[in-house]
């Protein structure tokens, strides 16, 4: 089970990078706002943790009433 997870994670990852890769090839005369954000779509499944747990760290400094970064 977890390793069929992984190779799910596996797929995801694949799929976006290919993706990342096409919006980074369009045109930007024909699709300047896409290439224009293309680096923000799809972001990897690193990026998306580590974003999540940055929120988490945030939320738990800010319940514990601690200043955040």
């Amino acid at each position: 089970m977890a390793s069929r997870r992984v190779r799910r994670a596996a797929d995801v990852e694949a799929r976006h990078r290919l993706w990342r890769a096409a919006y980074f090839a369009a045109s930007p005369q024909e699709f300047p706002h896409t290439t224009r954000l293309a680096a923000l779509l799809y972001p990897s499944l690193d990026d998306q943790f580590e974003f999540g747990i940055d929120l988490l760290i945030t939320g738990l400094r800010r319940r514990a009433g601690q200043p955040t970064a």
